[in-house]
Formats: structure tokens, sequence, C-alpha cells
């Protein structure tokens, strides 16, 4: 289902009744700008196994910091969260790097100097989309890591597919965005909307999360240490320690 087939089925189940709020200004509607929202607090309610991504770069000599989301080929345009990053070596081994979380070693990290081969990474503190990898390469690095994606629009806007959500989902952020629209037209007694938040509240997307489809996402526990877990569990939680050049 595209973005726009949402907004076509709403203003037509709206009677047109809000037209100005469906018109698009400068390319954007306000009805867009909802919609936008209604799909990132679907998506953003829990980590979602779909969210789970992996991604691929290589180091730069002499460069600390390398960002996820910028120029016009992005390594991960839809990055929220990292999970996990390897060094990708030769004879098909790889290195997981240790993630640092301690505040103090984060700055010893960013004052220093050292070139060598990758050890340690982080996400700078001053950019929530770019990764801090200690020591500076001092030569080209094959990396390669997993994230969880959040929600950005499609470039084609409208025209484009609703991200992340499996298809068989599709029809959550419809009832969602149709609830939202009837509630602001007619009221929280008017069947219309009476009948969608009963569909929607049956969904597996409640937004109490008090239901959830089984094994349809991990639990996110920023502080728990994942690094001697079975690989089979493919935890989505950034470790709070990793035991530093662990090969896997």
């Amino acid at each position: 289902m595209k973005l726009g087939d949402i907004i076509t089925a709403t203003s037509g189940f709206s009677e047109q009744r809000i037209v100005k709020f469906f018109t698009q200004v400068g390319g954007v509607a306000p009805a867009d700008i909802w919609l936008d929202s209604d799909i990132s607090d679907i998506i953003e309610r829990k980590n979602y196994w779909w969210r789970e991504k992996r991604f691929t770069f290589s180091t730069a000599l002499s460069t600390p910091y390398y960002d996820l989301v910028a120029g016009g080929t992005p390594i991960a345009a839809d990055f929220k969260q990292i999970v996990n990053l390897y060094w990708l070596r030769s004879a098909g081994k790889h290195t997981q790097l240790e993630y640092v979380s301690n505040s103090d070693e984060k700055q010893r990290c960013l004052n220093s100097g050292t070139i060598g081969s990758p050890q340690k990474y982080f996400v700078n503190p001053n950019s929530n989309t770019q990764l801090v990898i200690w020591p500076q390469a001092d030569a080209v690095y094959p990396m390669a890591g997993m994230y969880i994606a959040g929600y950005v629009r499609p470039s084609n806007g409208n025209a484009g597919t609703i991200p992340l959500i499996p298809t068989q989902f599709h029809y959550v952020p419809l009832l969602q965005f149709q609830k939202r629209i009837f509630l602001y037209l007619f009221g929280e007694n008017d069947p219309r909307y009476t009948t969608v938040k009963a569909e929607l509240e049956g969904s597996p997307f409640k937004a109490d999360g008090t239901q959830d489809i089984i094994g349809a996402y991990h639990k996110l526990d920023m502080f728990q240490d994942f690094s001697q877990e079975a690989e089979s569990q493919r935890p989505l939680a950034v470790p709070r320690q990793r035991a530093e050049g662990r090969e896997v």
C-alpha cells in the first residue's frame, strides 16, 4: 500500500469535509504530516524484528567519524539505533568491535589521535546518526553492522510504499489515520470513529502495547550485556560491554 492510497481512501470516507486538509501546498499537505506522525508512532512502539537491518561501509584513513545518513547514497538512511559493528577480516573471520558506553572513555577516544585497526565504536554525542570508530584507521577496513531502522518518508512522497511495516500489516496505518481524521471531523460518538477504533484495538499494534504478534519483536534492554549470548538469539540491544577484539 502506498501513502497516497491511505490519503485517498480517508479523504473519500470523510466526504471531503476538510478539503484544505488534504490539499498540498509546496508539495506537502497537513494530512501528510499527520500520516507521517501516525506511521512513525506505529513503527517506534517496539523494536519489531522487521526493523533490524544490516549496513556496510569501509573506513577511511585517519577518519574517526562516519555519518550513516548523510550524502547522496547514505550508508543507512533510516538509521535509528546501532546494534553492533564488525570488522570484516580475511579468511571468513570477523571481529566484533567493543561498544563504548562510558562517557569518560568516549571523551578519551574523541581526544585521541591514535592510529590503528578498529577496536571500539560509539555514537557521536553531538550527532545521533554519526559513528565514531577508535582508533582512527591506518588502512581501509571493511565494516558491517546491524541497526534498528526508523521511519523516513519515501523520497517519492505519497507515491512511495509504506516503509518498514510488512505488507500484511499495512491496514494498521490506514485504520490509525482514519481514526484520527474521524475523531477530528465527527467526534468520539460517531459510528465511523467507534468502528475504526474497535478494529484498530484488535490489531497487533495496539498503542498500549498489551497485544502483539508472538515473536514479532525483540524487547530492547539498553543496559543488558548480550556479549556472551548465543548468536542465534540475534539480540537487538546495544551492549553495555563487549570483549575487545572478540572473533566469531
